[in-house]
Protein backbone atom coordinates (compact mmCIF):
# COMPACT_ATOMS: atom_id res chain seq x y z
CA UNK A 1 0.00 0.00 0.00
CA UNK A 2 1.10 3.39 -0.86
CA UNK A 3 2.09 5.45 2.31
CA UNK A 4 0.74 9.18 1.82
CA UNK A 5 2.46 10.90 4.95
CA UNK A 6 2.81 9.63 8.52
CA UNK A 7 2.17 11.85 11.44
CA UNK A 8 3.74 10.73 15.00
CA UNK A 9 1.27 12.26 17.50
CA UNK A 10 2.86 11.26 21.12
CA UNK A 11 4.13 9.02 23.65
CA UNK A 12 2.51 8.86 27.05
CA UNK A 13 5.49 7.55 29.33
CA UNK A 14 4.13 5.13 31.99
CA UNK A 15 0.25 7.35 32.92
CA UNK A 16 -1.82 4.00 33.69
CA UNK A 17 -0.53 1.70 35.83
CA UNK A 18 -0.99 0.01 38.91
CA UNK A 19 -4.32 0.91 40.96
CA UNK A 20 -6.68 3.22 40.37
CA UNK A 21 -10.10 4.77 42.99
CA UNK A 22 -10.43 1.95 45.49
CA UNK A 23 -13.24 2.35 48.20
CA UNK A 24 -12.34 2.98 51.91
CA UNK A 25 -15.67 2.73 54.69
CA UNK A 26 -15.30 5.22 57.90
CA UNK A 27 -16.84 3.34 60.70
CA UNK A 28 -20.74 5.42 60.49
CA UNK A 29 -23.45 4.81 57.74
CA UNK A 30 -24.06 8.47 57.33
CA UNK A 31 -23.38 11.29 54.71
CA UNK A 32 -20.02 12.58 55.08
CA UNK A 33 -19.46 15.85 54.57
CA UNK A 34 -15.70 17.37 54.16
CA UNK A 35 -12.27 16.22 54.26
CA UNK A 36 -9.05 17.58 54.63
CA UNK A 37 -5.76 15.83 54.29
CA UNK A 38 -2.00 17.22 55.86
CA UNK A 39 0.00 14.99 53.64
CA UNK A 40 -0.75 11.34 52.21
CA UNK A 41 -1.33 10.01 55.73
CA UNK A 42 -2.76 11.74 58.07
CA UNK A 43 -6.58 13.00 57.28
CA UNK A 44 -9.92 13.64 59.01
CA UNK A 45 -13.49 13.93 57.66
CA UNK A 46 -16.65 14.79 59.28
CA UNK A 47 -20.27 14.00 59.32
CA UNK A 48 -23.15 13.63 61.38
CA UNK A 49 -21.50 11.09 64.07
CA UNK A 50 -18.49 13.13 64.35
CA UNK A 51 -15.08 14.04 63.61
CA UNK A 52 -12.78 10.79 62.21
CA UNK A 53 -9.42 10.67 61.88
CA UNK A 54 -6.82 8.50 59.74
CA UNK A 55 -3.02 8.22 59.91
CA UNK A 56 -2.46 5.14 57.38
CA UNK A 57 -3.72 7.33 54.39
CA UNK A 58 -7.74 6.62 55.23
CA UNK A 59 -7.00 2.32 55.31
CA UNK A 60 -8.27 2.99 58.97
CA UNK A 61 -10.29 5.48 60.71
CA UNK A 62 -11.16 6.69 64.51
CA UNK A 63 -13.02 8.78 65.53
CA UNK A 64 -12.03 11.89 67.66
CA UNK A 65 -15.85 13.74 68.12
CA UNK A 66 -19.38 12.34 68.51
CA UNK A 67 -21.38 15.12 67.84
CA UNK A 68 -22.30 17.15 64.31
CA UNK A 69 -19.51 18.23 62.70
CA UNK A 70 -19.66 19.63 59.37
CA UNK A 71 -17.02 21.93 56.80
CA UNK A 72 -13.47 21.98 57.70
CA UNK A 73 -10.46 24.44 57.17
CA UNK A 74 -7.45 22.36 57.73
CA UNK A 75 -3.78 24.55 58.40
CA UNK A 76 -1.37 21.78 59.45
CA UNK A 77 -1.44 18.39 60.37
CA UNK A 78 -1.77 19.77 63.70
CA UNK A 79 -4.39 22.97 63.49
CA UNK A 80 -7.69 22.67 62.43
CA UNK A 81 -10.88 24.29 62.52
CA UNK A 82 -14.59 22.76 61.64
CA UNK A 83 -18.21 23.82 61.80
CA UNK A 84 -20.71 22.09 64.59
CA UNK A 85 -24.21 21.95 66.01
CA UNK A 86 -25.91 25.44 65.68
CA UNK A 87 -23.43 28.60 66.76
CA UNK A 88 -20.44 26.06 67.71
CA UNK A 89 -17.00 26.02 66.05
CA UNK A 90 -14.44 23.35 67.20
CA UNK A 91 -10.60 23.75 67.11
CA UNK A 92 -7.55 21.49 67.68
CA UNK A 93 -4.07 22.47 67.78
CA UNK A 94 -2.47 18.57 68.38
CA UNK A 95 -4.04 16.95 64.96
CA UNK A 96 -7.62 16.32 67.03
CA UNK A 97 -6.09 14.58 70.69
CA UNK A 98 -8.53 17.50 71.85
CA UNK A 99 -11.26 19.28 70.23
CA UNK A 100 -11.52 23.09 71.86
CA UNK A 101 -15.66 23.69 71.42
CA UNK A 102 -16.27 27.60 70.52
CA UNK A 103 -19.23 29.53 71.25
CA UNK A 104 -20.15 32.55 69.08
CA UNK A 105 -22.34 34.48 71.42
CA UNK A 106 -25.07 37.40 70.48
CA UNK A 107 -27.33 35.72 67.68
CA UNK A 108 -30.54 34.03 68.61
CA UNK A 109 -32.01 33.12 65.10
CA UNK A 110 -29.88 30.57 63.89
CA UNK A 111 -31.07 27.29 62.48
CA UNK A 112 -31.29 24.59 64.70
CA UNK A 113 -29.20 22.28 63.03
CA UNK A 114 -26.37 23.59 61.12
CA UNK A 115 -25.65 27.52 61.36
CA UNK A 116 -22.40 28.28 60.46
CA UNK A 117 -22.02 26.92 56.83
CA UNK A 118 -19.00 27.71 56.05
CA UNK A 119 -15.20 28.24 57.69
CA UNK A 120 -12.13 29.15 56.70
CA UNK A 121 -8.86 30.28 57.76
CA UNK A 122 -5.88 31.94 56.48
CA UNK A 123 -3.63 31.66 59.23
CA UNK A 124 -3.78 30.96 62.68
CA UNK A 125 -5.25 34.30 63.66
CA UNK A 126 -7.19 35.26 60.28
CA UNK A 127 -10.45 33.41 60.00
CA UNK A 128 -14.54 33.81 58.13
CA UNK A 129 -16.95 31.90 59.07
CA UNK A 130 -20.58 32.16 57.09
CA UNK A 131 -23.73 32.19 59.46
CA UNK A 132 -27.26 32.15 58.10
CA UNK A 133 -30.20 33.08 59.84
CA UNK A 134 -34.47 33.31 59.32
CA UNK A 135 -35.77 36.48 58.43
CA UNK A 136 -38.88 35.15 57.55
CA UNK A 137 -40.32 31.79 56.56
CA UNK A 138 -37.89 29.53 54.74
CA UNK A 139 -35.81 32.79 53.78
CA UNK A 140 -31.75 32.69 54.71
CA UNK A 141 -30.23 35.96 56.06
CA UNK A 142 -26.23 34.94 56.14
CA UNK A 143 -23.73 36.93 58.38
CA UNK A 144 -19.98 36.92 57.27
CA UNK A 145 -17.85 37.05 60.33
CA UNK A 146 -14.22 37.51 60.81
CA UNK A 147 -11.50 36.77 63.27
CA UNK A 148 -8.27 38.05 63.76
CA UNK A 149 -7.16 35.99 67.05
CA UNK A 150 -7.50 33.02 66.27
CA UNK A 151 -11.48 32.90 67.30
CA UNK A 152 -11.51 34.14 70.53
CA UNK A 153 -13.72 37.55 69.09
CA UNK A 154 -15.61 38.04 65.85
CA UNK A 155 -16.20 41.17 63.50
CA UNK A 156 -19.50 40.62 61.86
CA UNK A 157 -20.92 41.77 58.43
CA UNK A 158 -24.29 41.83 57.10
CA UNK A 159 -24.76 40.13 54.00
CA UNK A 160 -27.68 41.64 51.61
CA UNK A 161 -27.91 38.52 49.43
CA UNK A 162 -30.13 35.36 50.86
CA UNK A 163 -27.72 32.38 50.93
CA UNK A 164 -27.30 29.28 52.55
CA UNK A 165 -23.44 28.16 52.09
CA UNK A 166 -20.54 30.29 50.98
CA UNK A 167 -16.89 30.01 49.48
CA UNK A 168 -13.86 31.83 50.63
CA UNK A 169 -10.39 31.87 49.78
CA UNK A 170 -7.86 33.95 50.62
CA UNK A 171 -4.08 34.27 49.20
CA UNK A 172 -2.78 36.33 51.53
CA UNK A 173 -3.83 38.26 54.66
CA UNK A 174 -5.43 41.25 52.30
CA UNK A 175 -6.49 39.78 48.94
CA UNK A 176 -9.07 36.95 48.95
CA UNK A 177 -12.50 35.95 46.90
CA UNK A 178 -16.07 34.75 48.10
CA UNK A 179 -18.92 33.52 46.50
CA UNK A 180 -22.01 30.96 47.29
CA UNK A 181 -25.39 30.09 46.66
CA UNK A 182 -27.23 32.61 45.16
CA UNK A 183 -24.10 35.23 45.74
CA UNK A 184 -22.30 37.48 43.11
CA UNK A 185 -18.73 36.89 43.01
CA UNK A 186 -17.03 39.12 44.89
CA UNK A 187 -13.36 40.34 45.32
CA UNK A 188 -11.94 41.75 48.46
CA UNK A 189 -8.13 43.89 48.55
CA UNK A 190 -8.15 45.08 52.15
CA UNK A 191 -8.67 41.96 54.25
CA UNK A 192 -12.35 41.62 53.21
CA UNK A 193 -13.68 45.31 54.96
CA UNK A 194 -15.02 46.21 51.50
CA UNK A 195 -15.97 43.67 48.86
CA UNK A 196 -16.17 44.36 45.10
CA UNK A 197 -18.86 42.72 43.22
CA UNK A 198 -16.62 41.23 40.01
CA UNK A 199 -19.03 39.15 38.28
CA UNK A 200 -22.47 38.30 38.47
CA UNK A 201 -24.07 35.42 36.07
CA UNK A 202 -27.36 33.96 37.77
CA UNK A 203 -26.50 31.04 38.83
CA UNK A 204 -28.52 29.42 42.19
CA UNK A 205 -25.46 27.19 43.23
CA UNK A 206 -21.98 27.90 43.75
CA UNK A 207 -21.01 24.39 44.32
CA UNK A 208 -17.02 24.22 45.03
CA UNK A 209 -14.45 26.97 43.83
CA UNK A 210 -10.64 27.26 44.03
CA UNK A 211 -8.14 29.30 43.00
CA UNK A 212 -4.14 28.77 41.88
CA UNK A 213 -3.57 32.12 41.29
CA UNK A 214 -4.32 35.35 41.74
CA UNK A 215 -6.03 35.33 38.26
CA UNK A 216 -6.24 31.75 37.06
CA UNK A 217 -9.66 29.67 38.97
CA UNK A 218 -12.63 27.43 38.59
CA UNK A 219 -16.11 26.90 40.23
CA UNK A 220 -18.87 24.14 39.53
CA UNK A 221 -22.07 25.95 39.77
CA UNK A 222 -25.77 24.53 39.00
CA UNK A 223 -26.80 26.72 35.70
CA UNK A 224 -30.34 28.19 35.20
CA UNK A 225 -31.34 24.74 33.44
CA UNK A 226 -31.33 21.14 35.17
CA UNK A 227 -27.50 20.14 35.44
CA UNK A 228 -24.28 21.75 36.32
CA UNK A 229 -20.99 22.94 34.80
CA UNK A 230 -17.30 23.49 36.05
CA UNK A 231 -16.65 27.42 34.80
CA UNK A 232 -13.13 28.90 34.36
CA UNK A 233 -11.47 32.67 34.97
CA UNK A 234 -7.93 33.48 33.71
CA UNK A 235 -8.65 37.44 35.15
CA UNK A 236 -9.57 36.84 38.59
CA UNK A 237 -13.34 36.10 38.09
CA UNK A 238 -14.08 39.07 35.43
CA UNK A 239 -15.09 36.50 32.97
CA UNK A 240 -15.88 33.36 33.06
CA UNK A 241 -16.02 30.38 30.54
CA UNK A 242 -17.27 27.09 30.40
CA UNK A 243 -14.86 23.80 30.72
CA UNK A 244 -17.17 20.96 30.75
CA UNK A 245 -21.12 20.66 31.54
CA UNK A 246 -23.19 18.02 33.07
CA UNK A 247 -27.11 16.65 32.92
CA UNK A 248 -29.05 16.02 36.23
CA UNK A 249 -26.16 16.23 38.66
CA UNK A 250 -27.78 16.61 41.37
CA UNK A 251 -25.90 19.61 42.76
CA UNK A 252 -23.09 17.37 43.74
CA UNK A 253 -20.17 17.97 41.47
CA UNK A 254 -16.95 19.39 43.41
CA UNK A 255 -13.90 20.22 42.29
CA UNK A 256 -10.15 19.94 43.27
CA UNK A 257 -6.50 20.95 41.48
CA UNK A 258 -3.33 20.89 42.56
CA UNK A 259 -2.14 23.70 39.99
CA UNK A 260 -2.53 25.07 37.22
CA UNK A 261 -3.26 22.20 34.74
CA UNK A 262 -4.11 19.29 36.46
CA UNK A 263 -7.21 18.82 38.43
CA UNK A 264 -10.17 16.40 38.87
CA UNK A 265 -14.16 16.79 39.00
CA UNK A 266 -16.37 14.36 41.04
CA UNK A 267 -20.23 14.63 40.34
CA UNK A 268 -23.04 12.41 40.68
CA UNK A 269 -25.37 12.04 37.45
CA UNK A 270 -29.10 10.43 37.42
CA UNK A 271 -28.50 9.28 33.71
CA UNK A 272 -26.10 6.39 34.36
CA UNK A 273 -26.71 6.76 36.85
CA UNK A 274 -23.28 7.06 39.20
CA UNK A 275 -20.63 9.07 40.50
CA UNK A 276 -18.45 9.79 37.68
CA UNK A 277 -14.70 11.11 38.12
CA UNK A 278 -13.30 13.32 35.82
CA UNK A 279 -9.81 14.64 35.12
CA UNK A 280 -8.10 17.04 32.99
CA UNK A 281 -4.05 17.63 32.44
CA UNK A 282 -3.94 20.59 30.81
CA UNK A 283 -6.30 23.35 32.77
CA UNK A 284 -9.67 22.28 31.71
CA UNK A 285 -9.21 22.25 28.56
CA UNK A 286 -10.32 19.07 27.58
CA UNK A 287 -11.49 16.58 30.18
CA UNK A 288 -11.42 12.45 30.61
CA UNK A 289 -13.86 10.45 32.21
CA UNK A 290 -11.32 8.26 34.57
CA UNK A 291 -14.05 6.46 36.70
CA UNK A 292 -17.32 5.65 37.04
CA UNK A 293 -18.78 4.32 40.63
CA UNK A 294 -21.74 2.12 40.04
CA UNK A 295 -22.97 1.15 43.71
CA UNK A 296 -26.26 -1.00 44.58
CA UNK A 297 -27.19 2.18 46.56
CA UNK A 298 -27.06 5.87 45.62
CA UNK A 299 -23.57 7.63 46.44
CA UNK A 300 -23.64 11.15 45.88
CA UNK A 301 -20.43 12.49 46.42
CA UNK A 302 -19.96 15.67 48.92
CA UNK A 303 -16.29 16.68 48.17
CA UNK A 304 -13.37 15.71 47.03
CA UNK A 305 -9.47 16.83 47.97
CA UNK A 306 -6.17 16.03 46.52
CA UNK A 307 -2.79 16.82 48.13
CA UNK A 308 -0.91 15.79 45.77
CA UNK A 309 -1.13 15.13 41.70
CA UNK A 310 -1.14 11.50 43.14
CA UNK A 311 -3.28 11.15 46.50
CA UNK A 312 -7.00 12.35 46.62
CA UNK A 313 -10.22 11.33 47.90
CA UNK A 314 -13.79 11.62 47.56
CA UNK A 315 -16.46 11.38 50.58
CA UNK A 316 -20.04 10.71 50.19
CA UNK A 317 -22.81 8.89 51.25
CA UNK A 318 -23.44 5.94 53.96
CA UNK A 319 -19.89 6.44 54.97
CA UNK A 320 -17.89 5.66 51.58
CA UNK A 321 -14.92 7.21 50.67
CA UNK A 322 -13.26 6.58 47.01
CA UNK A 323 -9.42 6.68 46.75
CA UNK A 324 -6.54 6.59 44.77
CA UNK A 325 -3.21 6.76 45.04
CA UNK A 326 -1.67 7.46 41.77
CA UNK A 327 -4.12 10.51 40.07
CA UNK A 328 -6.96 7.94 39.87
CA UNK A 329 -5.22 5.78 36.78
CA UNK A 330 -6.14 2.25 35.19
CA UNK A 331 -4.24 -0.81 35.60
CA UNK A 332 -2.93 -0.79 32.46
CA UNK A 333 0.74 0.86 31.28
CA UNK A 334 0.25 2.51 27.93
CA UNK A 335 3.63 3.49 26.74
CA UNK A 336 2.76 4.84 23.87
CA UNK A 337 -0.17 6.13 21.37
CA UNK A 338 0.53 6.80 17.45
CA UNK A 339 -0.96 7.28 14.27
CA UNK A 340 0.21 7.31 10.58
CA UNK A 341 -1.89 8.17 7.40
CA UNK A 342 -2.10 5.68 4.64
CA UNK A 343 -3.77 6.25 1.17
CA UNK A 344 -7.21 6.81 2.66
CA UNK A 345 -6.64 5.33 6.12
CA UNK A 346 -5.39 6.16 9.27
CA UNK A 347 -3.44 3.86 11.25
CA UNK A 348 -3.41 3.66 14.86
CA UNK A 349 -0.67 1.98 17.31
CA UNK A 350 -0.40 1.49 20.79
CA UNK A 351 1.75 -0.13 23.17
CA UNK A 352 1.23 -1.54 26.81
CA UNK A 353 4.36 -2.16 29.09
CA UNK A 354 1.73 -4.05 31.20
CA UNK A 355 -1.48 -4.77 31.96
CA UNK A 356 -3.84 -6.19 34.87
CA UNK A 357 -7.55 -7.65 34.19
CA UNK A 358 -7.39 -5.50 30.86
CA UNK A 359 -10.45 -6.85 28.56
CA UNK A 360 -9.59 -4.79 26.39
CA UNK A 361 -9.61 -1.11 24.26
CA UNK A 362 -12.80 0.27 22.90
CA UNK A 363 -11.64 2.85 19.95
CA UNK A 364 -13.05 6.00 19.86
CA UNK A 365 -13.23 9.26 17.32
CA UNK A 366 -14.52 12.66 17.17
CA UNK A 367 -14.75 14.33 13.38
CA UNK A 368 -14.02 17.50 12.35
CA UNK A 369 -14.13 20.81 14.94
CA UNK A 370 -16.65 18.77 17.56
CA UNK A 371 -15.23 20.09 20.95
CA UNK A 372 -14.17 17.22 23.43
CA UNK A 373 -16.51 17.76 25.96
CA UNK A 374 -19.27 14.93 27.53
CA UNK A 375 -21.29 12.44 24.90
CA UNK A 376 -19.61 13.32 21.43
CA UNK A 377 -17.50 10.46 20.79
CA UNK A 378 -18.20 7.96 18.44
CA UNK A 379 -17.22 4.25 19.26
CA UNK A 380 -15.19 2.56 15.79
CA UNK A 381 -14.25 -0.58 17.53
CA UNK A 382 -12.58 -2.65 20.13
CA UNK A 383 -9.78 -4.81 20.43
CA UNK A 384 -9.13 -7.22 23.37
CA UNK A 385 -6.51 -6.95 25.58
CA UNK A 386 -4.19 -10.21 27.31
CA UNK A 387 -5.83 -9.70 30.72
CA UNK A 388 -2.90 -10.06 32.95
CA UNK A 389 0.90 -9.90 31.49
CA UNK A 390 3.86 -8.40 32.48
CA UNK A 391 5.26 -8.32 28.61
CA UNK A 392 5.58 -5.49 26.55
CA UNK A 393 2.21 -5.75 23.99
CA UNK A 394 1.34 -4.32 20.64
CA UNK A 395 -1.66 -3.10 19.28
CA UNK A 396 -2.72 -1.23 16.04
CA UNK A 397 -6.29 -0.38 14.72
CA UNK A 398 -7.13 0.41 11.13
CA UNK A 399 -9.93 3.41 10.71
CA UNK A 400 -10.99 3.27 6.68
CA UNK A 401 -12.84 5.65 5.02
CA UNK A 402 -10.89 9.03 5.70
CA UNK A 403 -10.84 12.45 3.81
CA UNK A 404 -9.69 15.86 4.44
CA UNK A 405 -10.40 17.15 8.10
CA UNK A 406 -9.34 16.61 11.43
CA UNK A 407 -9.41 13.79 13.64
CA UNK A 408 -9.14 12.73 17.21
CA UNK A 409 -8.72 9.40 18.31
CA UNK A 410 -8.91 8.30 22.59
CA UNK A 411 -8.74 4.82 24.02
CA UNK A 412 -11.17 3.36 26.63
CA UNK A 413 -9.56 1.07 28.61
CA UNK A 414 -11.98 -1.78 30.41
CA UNK A 415 -11.26 -4.19 33.07
CA UNK A 416 -12.94 -7.76 33.29
CA UNK A 417 -14.98 -6.14 36.42
CA UNK A 418 -16.58 -3.25 34.38
CA UNK A 419 -14.06 -0.18 35.39
CA UNK A 420 -12.53 1.51 32.71
CA UNK A 421 -10.39 4.36 32.07
CA UNK A 422 -9.69 6.91 29.13
CA UNK A 423 -6.44 7.84 27.68
CA UNK A 424 -4.86 11.06 26.65
CA UNK A 425 -6.57 12.32 23.13
CA UNK A 426 -4.41 12.28 19.71
CA UNK A 427 -5.15 14.02 16.89
CA UNK A 428 -4.55 13.61 13.27
CA UNK A 429 -4.97 16.57 10.81
CA UNK A 430 -4.91 14.98 7.20
CA UNK A 431 -4.64 17.05 3.81
CA UNK A 432 -5.75 14.23 1.10
CA UNK A 433 -5.69 17.74 -1.32
CA UNK A 434 -3.84 16.29 -4.58
CA UNK A 435 -0.91 17.85 -5.76
CA UNK A 436 -1.39 17.07 -9.88
CA UNK A 437 -3.95 15.27 -11.66
CA UNK A 438 -4.07 11.63 -11.57
CA UNK A 439 -5.63 9.00 -13.28
CA UNK A 440 -5.47 5.73 -11.19
CA UNK A 441 -5.27 2.57 -12.99
CA UNK A 442 -8.58 0.54 -12.97
CA UNK A 443 -9.38 -2.13 -10.32
CA UNK A 444 -10.21 -5.07 -10.93
CA UNK A 445 -8.11 -5.25 -14.17
CA UNK A 446 -8.90 -7.07 -16.24
CA UNK A 447 -12.65 -7.05 -15.52
CA UNK A 448 -15.95 -8.90 -16.38
CA UNK A 449 -18.41 -6.28 -16.01
CA UNK A 450 -17.47 -3.75 -12.94
CA UNK A 451 -14.73 -1.92 -11.80
CA UNK A 452 -13.21 0.92 -10.06
CA UNK A 453 -11.80 4.07 -11.49
CA UNK A 454 -10.23 6.49 -8.83
CA UNK A 455 -9.16 10.12 -10.44
CA UNK A 456 -7.40 13.03 -8.44
CA UNK A 457 -7.97 16.89 -9.13
CA UNK A 458 -5.52 19.60 -7.82
CA UNK A 459 -7.94 22.06 -8.42
CA UNK A 460 -11.53 22.85 -9.60
CA UNK A 461 -12.16 21.81 -13.05
CA UNK A 462 -14.75 21.19 -15.71
CA UNK A 463 -13.57 17.30 -16.35
CA UNK A 464 -14.57 14.71 -19.11
CA UNK A 465 -13.85 10.99 -18.47
CA UNK A 466 -14.60 8.76 -21.27
CA UNK A 467 -14.37 5.36 -22.87
CA UNK A 468 -13.20 4.18 -25.79
CA UNK A 469 -12.65 1.42 -27.64
CA UNK A 470 -9.26 0.20 -29.56
CA UNK A 471 -9.61 2.51 -33.05
CA UNK A 472 -10.75 5.40 -30.80
CA UNK A 473 -14.30 5.64 -30.90
CA UNK A 474 -16.23 6.96 -27.51
CA UNK A 475 -18.08 4.46 -26.44
CA UNK A 476 -19.11 5.82 -22.90
CA UNK A 477 -19.03 9.11 -20.62
CA UNK A 478 -18.57 8.37 -17.05
CA UNK A 479 -17.98 12.09 -16.12
CA UNK A 480 -18.42 15.19 -17.89
CA UNK A 481 -18.91 18.05 -15.00
CA UNK A 482 -17.24 21.11 -13.13
CA UNK A 483 -15.73 19.27 -9.57
CA UNK A 484 -13.73 20.57 -6.81
CA UNK A 485 -10.38 19.70 -5.81
CA UNK A 486 -10.29 16.08 -4.41
CA UNK A 487 -10.18 12.77 -4.87
CA UNK A 488 -13.28 10.92 -6.30
CA UNK A 489 -13.76 7.16 -7.59
CA UNK A 490 -16.80 5.86 -9.72
CA UNK A 491 -18.14 2.89 -10.26
CA UNK A 492 -18.05 1.60 -14.31
CA UNK A 493 -20.43 -1.01 -15.13
CA UNK A 494 -19.62 -2.14 -18.98
CA UNK A 495 -22.45 -4.90 -19.33
CA UNK A 496 -23.51 -3.72 -22.63
CA UNK A 497 -19.84 -3.59 -24.09
CA UNK A 498 -18.42 -6.53 -25.27
CA UNK A 499 -14.92 -8.50 -24.37
CA UNK A 500 -12.03 -6.47 -25.55
CA UNK A 501 -9.24 -3.71 -25.07
CA UNK A 502 -10.65 -0.49 -24.08
CA UNK A 503 -9.03 3.39 -22.99
CA UNK A 504 -10.35 5.18 -20.39
CA UNK A 505 -9.25 8.99 -20.88
CA UNK A 506 -9.78 12.39 -18.26
CA UNK A 507 -9.68 15.22 -19.81
CA UNK A 508 -9.47 18.72 -18.05
CA UNK A 509 -9.83 21.96 -19.27
CA UNK A 510 -7.97 24.67 -16.71
CA UNK A 511 -5.18 22.56 -15.53
CA UNK A 512 -1.99 23.44 -17.61
CA UNK A 513 0.32 21.15 -15.34
CA UNK A 514 -1.65 17.99 -17.38
CA UNK A 515 -4.45 18.24 -19.97
CA UNK A 516 -5.10 14.52 -20.39
CA UNK A 517 -4.70 11.30 -18.57
CA UNK A 518 -5.20 8.19 -20.86
CA UNK A 519 -5.26 4.04 -19.22
CA UNK A 520 -6.21 1.22 -20.53
CA UNK A 521 -8.95 -1.63 -19.53
CA UNK A 522 -9.09 -5.16 -20.71
CA UNK A 523 -12.96 -6.44 -20.61
CA UNK A 524 -13.38 -10.42 -20.38
CA UNK A 525 -16.93 -12.40 -20.55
Amino acid sequence: MKKIKTIFLGILLCTYANAQWVIQQVPTTHRLHDIYFADTSKGWVTGPDGIFHTTDGGNNWEIQYTNFAGALSGLSSTELWTTSMRDTLLHTTNGGVFWDIITINGFTDFDSTWSISTIYFFDTNIGWIQAKGWISGSLYNTRLLKTTDGGVTWEMHTEPWLSTDAYIQFFDSLYGYRTGSSIPFFRTTDGGETWDLVSWYGYMYTLSMQFMTKDIGWMSIDGPVLGTAVIKTKNGGEDWFGNITFECSDLSTYLSFVDTLTGWVVQWTCISPGTEIWHTSDGGTSWDLQFIYLPPFYFGPRQIFFVDSLHGWVVGEHGVILHTSNGGVVPVELISFTAEVLDDKIQLYWTTATETNNQGFEIQRQVGSRQPAVGNWDVIGFFPGFGTTTEPKSYSFVDKDIYSGSYKYRLKQIDFDGTFSHSEVIEVIVDFTPKELTLEQNFPNPFNSSTIIKYSLPEASDIRISVYDILGTEVEVLVNERKEAGNYKINFEAVDLPSGVYLYRIETKNITSSQFVTRKMVIIK
